[in-house]
């Protein structure tokens, strides 16, 4: 497909997904931050440790949201899929902590803006991901 043979019916169905998309990722992103601070703040967890269980936990309505909901017609396999996006996710938590490590460390900017910054950058990246990779039809 060529850029002059985009529609807007195309337009708008890509625009539908990358909402779909954003509203399974604060949703899971909601669960992930509550799952790390709960047990970080009150029961005073490790940091790390904390946030990995609640990337954990997190991945649990993203994977759901994104094959039920977001790619519900991408036509991947459900294994096939969740092989993948586990492979993505994992990728995208690497490198959420390697960018907010690399900006905490620079002193660039403050410690709030690193968040934010990491937190922004990943999930452009991994939408692409999961829309031309994590949940394609798989081939045989």
């Amino acid at each position: 497909m060529q850029l002059r043979d985009v529609t807007l019916a195309t337009l708008i169905s890509e625009g539908l997904r990358l909402a779909r998309y954003g509203i399974v990722g604060v949703g899971a992103t909601l669960v992930h931050v509550g799952v790390a601070l709960a047990l970080a703040v009150g029961f005073n967890m490790n940091s790390f440790a904390a946030n990995l269980f609640g990337f954990s936990l997190g991945f649990i309505p993203s994977f759901l949201g994104h094959y039920h909901w977001t790619f519900k017609n991408a036509g991947a396999s459900k294994d096939a899929a969740v092989k993948r996006f586990l492979i993505l996710a994992a990728a995208g938590f690497l490198a959420n902590n390697v960018v907010l490590a690399a900006l905490t460390a620079s002193g660039l900017v403050g410690r709030a803006a690193s968040i934010v910054l990491a937190i922004a950058i990943i999930p452009a990246v991994s939408y692409l991901g999961a829309r031309f990779w994590a949940f394609r039809e798989s081939r045989s």
